[in-house]
């Protein structure tokens, strides 16, 4: 059986686990500037992804482990990532980041002016899963149009799986998903 777990953050900039059964209280993270916002749990409960602000000041997003009781950061400090949400198969990390960079000219001035540098993103959790909207081949394409339907059958029959994640290199496995950036 699972443990009942919740979360909160406080205006002192720390973030708190909550094991419901105990009443046992964990300091998860803390921040040195700016709340711990953008909270979402993992499927299988083990994991915790929020957004933090980083030393450079911009959004990081950091998980924090329910077995190991540390925390980690996943994305890049050096550009801001925000809003994360785990997929319910636990292959993949979303984000909203701001990498784009739509260059324009300033009209009042002789400064550049980056507008809409919002997309959203997916990151492989585990460093062997395959990253979504990889060019396939007309053949790759027919054998996953024939798995679809086993797939869906096996996804009916499964529990929550287990959600393992490699920290190492985990923005080389990060891939924009396809349209438009904005705001």
């Amino acid at each position: 059986m699972r443990t009942l777990i919740a979360q909160y953050n406080d205006k002192a900039q720390r973030l708190f686990v909550v094991d419901l059964e105990s009443g046992r209280l964990t300091e998860a993270d803390r921040s040195e500037r700016n709340d711990i916002t953008d909270l979402a749990w993992a499927p299988d409960s083990r994991w915790l992804a929020y957004r933090k602000t980083a030393g450079t000041r911009l959004a990081q997003i950091w998980v924090w482990s329910l077995e190991s009781e540390k925390a980690n950061p996943l994305t890049d400090p050096m550009v801001a990532s925000f809003s994360p949400a785990f997929d319910p198969e636990g292959r993949y990390l979303y984000f909203l980041s701001n990498r784009d960079m739509n260059l324009t000219f300033s009209g009042w001035d002789e400064t550049f002016v980056y507008t809409g540098p919002t997309r959203l993103y997916a990151g492989t959790l585990s460093a062997d899963q395959l990253r979504p909207f990889q060019p396939r081949t007309d053949e790759e394409a027919a054998e996953d149009a024939g798995e679809g339907n086993r797939e869906e059958e096996e996804k009916a029959d499964s529990s929550v799986p287990d959600v393992e994640i490699d920290f190492d290199d985990f923005e080389t496995r990060v891939v924009a998903i396809p349209g438009t950036s904005g705001r």
